[in-house]
């Protein structure tokens, strides 16, 4: 039986077109911070150590597969990231995410020594960073496998738990779901 990992990183997902919402997703003001920051801020009081940021714009780590999605962040960010270590994956546009959801998760995470997501959301999840999951995304980059979130969570065998109040939960992708979501700030 492998070592429970207990080292977590954390990844911002910061790295699309926004073309949805039509403006950079990333720069969206909660307060007067940018949801950028405020990701990253979660991520940082939450159970990582470190954090990174998937961004092909500015600054972060960019994506050797072009225009592939949230797989292709993740799979760059890796090489950053050491083997047998917790990371945890956060996209930029879940605003009223906290803190202790992120702790919830990588608790869970821990404890079953599986990735874990909740239900209904598949983000944010924790997975464990192993040659296996490389394989993976490298496979589904290239074509060989579904590129979803989904797919990568069914290989690492991910389990959901439940989120008390999936309020917190919530994407902000278009306009209108932004207006949305602004009044519980």
């Amino acid at each position: 039986m492998s070592e429970t990992p207990s080292i977590h990183y954390g990844l911002v997902l910061a790295g699309g077109r926004s073309s949805r919402m039509g403006t950079d997703k990333a720069l969206l003001l909660k307060g007067k911070t940018n949801l950028l920051t405020v990701a990253k801020h979660i991520l940082e009081h939450s159970k990582c150590t470190e954090v990174l940021v998937s961004r092909n714009q500015g600054e972060g780590i960019k994506d050797r597969y072009q225009d592939q999605g949230p797989l292709a962040g993740i799979e760059a960010a890796l090489d950053h990231i050491p083997d047998n270590t917790w990371l945890t994956i956060l996209p930029v546009d879940m605003p009223l995410i906290r803190v202790q959801d992120l702790i919830q998760l990588q608790n869970a995470a821990q404890q079953s020594n599986t990735a874990v997501y909740f239900e209904s959301h598949m983000l944010p999840c924790i997975v464990k960073v192993t040659k296996e999951l490389k394989l993976f995304l490298q496979a589904a980059l290239d074509g060989k496998y579904k590129n979803s979130i989904f797919a990568m969570l069914k290989t690492q065998n991910a389990h959901t738990i439940t989120q008390a109040d999936p309020l917190y939960l919530t994407n902000a992708n278009t306009p209108s779901d932004w207006c949305a979501v602004k009044n519980y700030f």
